[in-house]
């Protein structure tokens, strides 16, 4: 049974005035009603989103769209998610948008016509706002210094999609690993291989982020110095280090970070709550900081055993050669 569409003005301005962030206001009034200023002025005051159903008219009144965005608090930007495709190609409508209080990590810049997503003004504006906008940017832009430059220290997350050559470059590096978003993200997993090298700039990744070890060059996996921050930084990372330069100490370190770690989660937890994703977090650093304990323990003890059958084959050739001796003087 269909269901019935209000067609009183009156009625619907005051379902709207009881509930009006209700995502389903305009869905239960007439095709007329949708289209009235006065009901949709009301009705997506605080939704921008409920701009999806309003009549097509009005998705592409380019006055009605930017009176939208200039009035809805929060994240009215999100208007370009609903509204017509030749709107999506207005550079003030863009612009609008993406100059707009976002509260939601949302790349707009998907939502935008491939026109514009060539044009600087728009990109950098997405771009400061959430860096990793900067995937639907052309390659072009991808390759543009101060672009991606401000990508990244938006988000570290948008180093990925820098063209190849500024992948290569220290100083786009330097800023994404200390961007103050995207603490998951990696950047070395990206870098290119003379940056894995850098010595300077891996020891700034894994004082940030320790896991980056396992992205760092063979040789500085095998650094002391830099497997110690990591693990200082993450005693996970201790799984990245060389296994060749494990020993009592690295694993010691580990336990170390761990327990301090683990301290500093459980005061978090108890503050704001939520420890159950700390657990599950801790449950796998501990069973990794085991995993390498074990295989050193392992590797040890078969270091002890090579050693002993060494000794053993030693006083055996001792023994013989003082035999040999013995029998001569005879």
């Amino acid at each position: 049974m269909e269901e019935r569409k209000i067609t009183s003005k009156e009625e619907a301005l005051k379902i709207i005035a009881e509930n009006p962030k209700c995502m389903s206001n305009l869905r239960l009034l007439s095709e007329d009603l949708r289209d009235d200023i006065d009901v949709l002025n009301a009705a997506i005051k605080y939704e921008c989103l409920l701009l999806s159903d309003v009549s097509d008219r009005k998705k592409n009144d380019k006055n009605f769209v930017l009176s939208v965005i200039r009035q809805t608090y929060p994240s009215s930007g999100r208007a370009l998610e609903c509204i017509s495709e030749e709107l999506r190609n207005d550079k003030d409508v863009v612009l609008a948008a993406l100059l707009a209080p976002l509260h939601d990590d949302i790349d707009l810049l998907g939502y935008v016509s491939e026109e514009l997503r060539s044009d600087k003004d728009v990109v950098l504006a997405a771009v400061r706002t959430e860096g990793t906008n900067l995937c639907y940017a052309s390659e072009e832009l991808r390759s543009d210094k101060g672009v991606v430059e401000t990508a990244v220290k938006s988000h570290r997350g948008a180093f990925k999609y820098a063209s190849e050559d500024l992948r290569g470059d220290d100083r786009i590096a330097y800023f994404a690993i200390n961007s103050s978003r995207g603490r998951y993200d990696s950047v070395l997993e990206f870098a290119s291989e003379e940056l894995r090298g850098d010595k300077a700039l891996v020891m700034n990744a894994v004082s940030v982020k320790g896991g980056e070890l396992k992205f760092a060059s063979e040789a500085l996996q095998s650094d002391r110095e830099i497997a110690e921050t990591a693990i200082k930084t993450n005693p996970y990372s201790i799984e990245y280090v060389n296994s060749e330069i494990i020993d009592s100490d690295l694993i010691e370190l580990a336990w170390e970070s761990y327990r301090q770690k683990e301290e500093e989660d459980a005061k978090y937890a108890e503050l704001y709550g939520d420890y159950g994703h700390y657990y599950d977090e801790n449950n796998e650093e501990y069973d990794t900081i085991m995993s390498v304990q074990e295989k050193y323990n392992e590797r040890m003890k078969t270091s002890k055993q090579k050693s002993e059958i060494s000794m053993e084959d030693i006083k055996r050739a001792v023994n013989e050669h003082t035999k040999e001796g013995d029998i001569k003087d005879r």
